[in-house]
């Protein structure tokens, strides 16, 4: 059996998917998975982040860009 991620090495067989390399990625390659499943069912990007309203996913990027840029400019400033 081969990997489920990489496609390149193999796996013991049983109940593993992936091989040792790809293992620790495991939680995260099945929520990438999940998202993508529901992206192509329609579902809006801000639910398939667990969002509960548009509304408190626009504000969440807004407060956060805002504060990226004064952080760029503080930085940037001599």
């Amino acid at each position: 059996m081969v990997c489920a991620n990489c496609r390149c090495r193999e796996v013991a067989p049983g109940k593993q998917k992936y091989c040792r390399d790809c293992a620790g990625m495991e939680g995260t390659l099945a929520r990438s998975k999940r998202r993508e499943q529901l992206k192509a069912q329609g579902v809006p990007a801000w639910q398939r982040n667990g969002w509960a309203s548009e509304q408190q996913f626009r504000q969440y990027h807004r407060d956060y860009m805002r504060a990226r840029r004064e952080r760029t400019r503080a930085v940037s400033l001599p």
